[in-house]
């Protein structure tokens, strides 16, 4: 009786039989028939199928590359069709004659398609070159610099002779699809002339182009106007797929918008010559050029902003208690478990520890891991068991479902579900990419006793340092995994002005216990780190696709000096020094510049507005304004720099000798 006083416990009285010497045989059958191996949690998996569907259900970096491109891809085909409307334009009056010599329009498309679709075939060829040798940078730089992102260095690439020819396919389609249309309208337009038709019917087509600009204008920006609105309502700032949809409509509408008001007919003023009157009206004079730039910049800011924006400070806030560390300074883990409560005074006594700190104890029931440190899509996830009290007030949580109470939304691990259903959080990022599920979906996982339990998702916490993780609360787990006789994993509250003497003391005080304990924030850093590697490669697009607008804007800016050099060469007759044109061109196309940069800085700051808000993501606002400066200085040098470059031509203040 003593003994059993001694020694029993929750799982039941007595540890051990004791058999005397003796046949064993009968002993062992008996066992055998009487034990269940499926109760005492014995269980077959196939770990083949499961290897192969987490690998499966891993990270495709062919779409992720293919998302984060798509806006540079973007700028590349308005950068294509903007340089076959200027070679269109410059072969102008070669057009006209084959059109007034009577040439069928089939043949003259044939012979332009043919000319442009060679070019286009070569320089195909040379992208899918210039795609291996970029494809092979971007995998050095994932096993270099960018390992952050893959947590390894043995990423190969692999090579598809039919992605290559897709890809070519593809090029040379968009390509064809580019010069088709601007060739067709234009000859069209042209035998209309030959015809003598072309007065009203231009005039028409342009109204009814800019009515139908209003109206998407007008249906786009209210759609996006009605998404934030939506969620102001709920006062939700926190769906970022919203709010990025939202900054995406507006970001259309913007360009629409400017569409109908440079094509808009301003009339004529009478009096004194005004620059930047004129300069107005050269920007409305080719539309096509004028908003290419406003959508290559736009593009570019929206990219550059939105990446810069969800960037996040690494150790921002982590003291206060809703950020990623709940406030806690150390997250700690041990090999043996801990049997005792840590905050009951004669425990810490036990452990030689003093009493300015205190513990939040996790028990733990091992699994892989479903963080952002693994690529695979994890089936069984670590779950942990947390008394839910210790956790009020701490943490922030972005998605909720109805079984998520709004002021205390730990107390919900509590809750009784029907079904038999668990209530568990975690990581949103744990919940989206590790599990492939979302708040309020069930995930289902086996026990100890291998039996299948059903955890229902109730929230999803703000990026934080139980990523990887599944909670739930302790007296359910306890259910689950009866066998577990104590806790793995801690959280350890106190100031940073002692973090120096608690590290000493839990280092040597916990010896034994396989003890591993690293500062909470350091420990959200790495897996923010993630998240930045992947936005620093998102910002090289970025910048790749302010390349591919700067170089639209130097061959348009270079191309209307050239062709306005009559337009130059009166103003410099009638008095009007260089210094004046100079500004006159400047003032142009600074207004078509801040226009776009404009638009996509606005834009971009809406749609990462759940980031800005959050007061626990860190959004750094001097980078945002210094990249803003970057794209404002940026097209102000070139513009400046190809003003005074072609101005310099004195072949343009000629122009007028032959007239």
């Amino acid at each position: 009786e003593e003994g059993e006083k001694l020694w029993k416990n929750r799982f039941g009285t007595y540890t051990t039989f004791r058999y005397t010497r003796g046949d064993m045989d009968p002993l062992e059958s008996s066992q055998k028939d009487m034990i269940d191996p499926e109760v005492l949690g014995f269980t077959l998996e196939d770990t083949r199928t499961k290897g192969y569907e987490a690998a499966g259900g891993g990270v495709d970096f062919s779409q992720l590359f293919g998302g984060l491109s798509f806006f540079l891809l973007l700028a590349a085909v308005i950068l294509s069709v903007l340089l076959f409307l200027l070679n269109l334009e410059s072969r102008s009056e070669q057009l006209r004659i084959l059109v007034v010599m009577g040439i069928p329009l089939r043949s003259i498309k044939r012979i332009t398609l043919g000319e442009s679709m060679l070019v286009a075939l070569l320089g195909a060829a040379m992208g899918v070159l210039l795609s291996v040798l970029y494809n092979r940078l971007v995998f050095m730089a994932m096993n270099g610099v960018w390992s952050g992102m893959v947590r390894t260095e043995m990423m190969h690439v692999d090579i598809r002779i039919t992605t290559l020819l897709t890809g070519l396919l593809a090029t040379l389609l968009i390509a064809f699809l580019a010069i088709w249309f601007p060739l067709n309208r234009r000859l069209k337009r042209y035998f209309r002339v030959y015809r003598k038709k072309e007065g009203s019917g231009k005039t028409r087509s342009l109204s009814l182009s800019r009515r139908l600009m209003a109206w998407l204008f007008v249906l786009t920006g209210a759609s996006a106007i009605a998404l934030i609105a939506s969620q102001l309502i709920r006062m939700e700032v926190v769906n970022v797929p919203v709010f990025f949809s939202a900054g995406g409509l507006l970001l259309l509408s913007a360009v629409l918008f400017f569409y109908w008001y440079l094509s808009r007919n301003t009339g004529d003023r009478e009096g004194v010559l005004d620059l930047q009157l004129l300069s107005m009206k050269n920007a409305r004079r080719n539309l096509t050029r004028s908003m290419s730039i406003v959508i290559l910049f736009a593009i570019g800011a929206f990219l550059v902003i939105t990446t810069g924006s969800n960037r996040k400070d690494l150790f921002s806030n982590a003291e206060e208690a809703g950020s990623g560390t709940g406030g806690f300074l150390y997250y700690a883990e041990s090999t043996a478990p801990v049997l005792k409560q840590l905050n009951h005074p004669d425990v810490r006594y036990e452990f030689g520890l003093n009493d300015g700190y205190s513990f939040v104890q996790f028990r733990r029931a091992d699994g892989d891991d479903a963080s952002c440190l693994n690529l695979n899509l994890i089936l069984n996830p670590r779950i942990l068991g947390v008394n839910p009290g210790q956790l009020d007030g701490r943490f922030s949580f972005v998605t909720r479902s109805p079984y998520l109470d709004e002021a205390h939304p730990w107390l919900s691990l509590e809750q009784e579900l029907p079904d038999g259903l668990i209530p568990a959080i975690a990581d949103e990022t744990v919940i989206k990419w590790g599990l492939g599920l979302a708040v309020g979906d069930t995930l289902h996982y086996t026990n100890s006793n291998g039996e299948r339990m059903r955890l229902l998702l109730i929230g999803g916490l703000a990026p934080s340092i139980f990523q990887g993780n599944v909670l739930i609360a302790d007296k359910r787990f306890l259910e689950q995994f009866p066998e577990s006789s104590g806790t793995h994993v801690f959280l350890v509250d106190g100031g940073m002005a002692d973090k120096a003497m608690i590290s000493s003391e839990l280092g040597r005080g916990m010896l034994d216990l396989g003890w591993d304990m690293e500062l909470s924030a350091a420990r959200l850093a790495e897996f923010n780190s993630v998240t930045n590697t992947y936005l620093s490669i998102f910002m090289v697009l970025g910048a790749l696709g302010l390349l591919v607008g700067t170089f639209g804007l130097v061959v348009v800016l270079w191309r209307s000096v050239l062709e306005r050099s009559r337009e130059i060469a009166l103003l410099k007759a009638v008095g009007y020094e260089r210094k004046q044109i100079r500004r006159l061109v400047v003032r142009e196309y600074m207004f078509l510049l801040l226009m776009g940069i404009g638009t996509g800085f606005i834009t971009a700051i809406i749609a990462t507005l759940p980031s800005i808000v959050n007061a626990y993501t860190g959004t750094s606002f001097t980078s945002i304004l210094i990249w803003l400066g970057i794209l404002v200085v940026n097209g102000w040098f070139w513009i400046h720099l190809i003003t005074r470059s072609a101005l310099r031509n004195e072949k343009i203040y000629t122009a007028l000798r032959n007239e």
